[in-house]
C-alpha cells in the first residue's frame, strides 16, 4: 500500500519489553519518514500462553492483543495469523502531563531573565 510501512519483531532474552521498544521504534521511524501507516503481521495465541511462547517462538511476528492494545486493527486473518494496520491519521500529541508542567515551572523559575536592553542614542 502507498504510503504504509512494514514492521518486524526481533526479540532476545527480555522479549515482551524489547519487543514493545522494538514496535514502538518502528511506529515513530515510520511516522518520521512520512509513512501514513505500519503494517505487520500478528499471531493469536490461545488464553494462557506463556511469555516465552508469545515472544520466543514467534520472533518475527506480534502478538494480536499486544499490537490491539497500540491501537491497530485487523485488515486480514488467516487462521491464527493476521495483518494489523496502524493509521497514523488520528494520532493525537500527548497533553502536558502534571511532571512535565512541574518541570516545565521549575525551568522556568531558573532561567534568568533576560538582561535589560540600554536606550539607544
Amino acid at each position: 500500500m502507498t504510503g504504509a510501512c512494514s514492521a518486524r519483531c526481533s526479540t532476545g532474552r527480555r522479549a515482551c519489553s524489547r519487543g514493545q521498544r522494538s514496535c514502538l521504534a518502528a511506529i515513530g521511524d515510520s511516522k518520521d519518514k512520512g509513512a501514513r501507516a505500519l503494517e505487520t503481521f500478528a499471531y493469536r495465541y490461545r488464553e494462557g500462553e506463556s511469555q516465552y511462547e508469545r515472544f520466543q517462538v514467534h520472533k518475527t511476528i506480534f502478538p494480536a492483543d499486544f499490537l490491539a492494545d497500540l491501537g491497530f486493527q485487523t485488515l486480514r486473518r488467516s487462521g491464527l495469523v493476521e495483518l494489523a494496520r496502524l493509521e497514523f491519521g488520528g494520532l493525537q500529541p500527548v497533553a502536558e502531563g502534571r511532571r512535565a508542567k512541574v518541570l516545565r515551572l521549575v525551568k522556568e523559575a531558573f532561567t534568568p531573565a533576560p538582561a535589560p536592553v540600554p536606550p539607544g542614542p
